[in-house]
């Protein structure tokens, strides 16, 4: 089995799921840490909004440290 690399803390992983607050494909432990940022309920939201009116490329562009 293949293993991807996080774009957020670099390790490596099995299974890689897209950000809400940006692009950045991510493992899991970084997701669940995502859903504390501020912005996160908001662009989550909205990424549903925009893919509701069949815009499927939105990217929200949240910085995350």
């Amino acid at each position: 089995m293949s293993h991807a690399e996080c774009n957020r803390c670099w390790k490596e992983a099995q299974f890689l799921s897209m950000s809400f607050l940006n692009t950045q494909m991510c493992c899991d432990d970084c997701l669940t840490k995502e859903r504390d940022h501020p912005k996160y309920k908001a662009a989550k939201e909205e990424e549903a909004r925009q893919v509701r009116a069949g815009n499927y490329n939105y990217n929200p562009n949240i910085a995350v440290s």
